[in-house]
């Protein structure tokens, strides 16, 4: 039975300061990291080159592009990520034309990881037809919730699709959320750790528990239902017009 939730960080910025920052997340604990990309193809891999060169050879290290690379770029890419050892390219493309992110997949010989690719259950199953990506990204804030992400996870279980959690940078009660699903999920196993980071981003949260990081995973906390309870002062504090 696991006990927490495998989880990354994301590093961005120059090279200079993506270095930096990942190895700062790493002395505090983390072991995989996310580079952002899909900014300026030049800049994006210098950027990469950086923080492998920071974190060693035995640090996976995957990119992120938010859909900002061309199909053109995104291919041409492909050489350096591979010479870096990129563990993995998430959503190197825009999620239209839809055929496009299949057919860079049979280019690639690093796992793709669809992200923005992945809204509905519709959007699930043509995924799963076209086998567009290795791995998918499961945000429950964007798919709807509860209902619609468990019903996109049991699609990736029948498909046998390994899957990770997404993030929007939550507040704890939504991390609290995540952190359920990824350890009742099978399907969110840690080929790729998730982004459960929004704790490790915010210096004050509505919520009085905290997330340690703890071998690398988080886990909920314990307690009823979420596991969570709100903390009224902060509550008071981010209230609009309030004090």
């Amino acid at each position: 039975m696991r006990e927490r939730v495998a989880v990354k960080f994301v590093v961005s910025g120059t090279p200079e300061r993506a270095a930096e920052m990942a190895r700062e997340v790493l002395a505090a604990g983390f072991r995989y990291i996310k580079i952002k990309t899909g900014v300026e193809a030049k800049g994006d891999i210098a950027r990469v080159r950086a923080v492998r060169k920071a974190v060693g050879e035995a640090v996976p290290i995957g990119v992120d592009s938010n859909m900002g690379w061309s199909y053109g770029e995104a291919l041409a890419a492909l050489p350096a990520l591979q010479e870096a050892g990129v563990a993995f390219i998430e959503q190197p493309i825009n999620r239209h034309p839809r055929a496009a992110l299949a057919e860079y997949r049979r280019h690639s010989r690093i796992p793709i990881v669809a992200h923005e690719s992945l809204f509905t259950l519709d959007d699930a199953l043509e995924l799963l037809l076209s086998r567009a990506a290795d791995i998918w990204a499961i945000t429950p804030s964007t798919h709807g919730g509860y209902v619609p992400t468990r019903d996109i996870l049991g699609l990736a279980r029948a498909g046998r699709i390994s899957c990770l959690l997404g993030s929007t940078i939550e507040l704890g009660i939504n991390s609290a959320f995540m952190a359920h699903i990824g350890l009742a999920s099978p399907s969110i196993d840690g080929t790729v750790p998730s982004d459960i980071i929004g704790p490790f981003y915010h210096e004050r949260d509505v919520v009085k528990e905290r997330f340690p990081l703890e071998d690398g995973g988080v886990r909920p906390p314990d307690g009823p239902g979420l596991g969570v309870s709100l903390d009224s002062d902060a509550v008071r504090a981010f209230r609009v017009g309030g004090g």
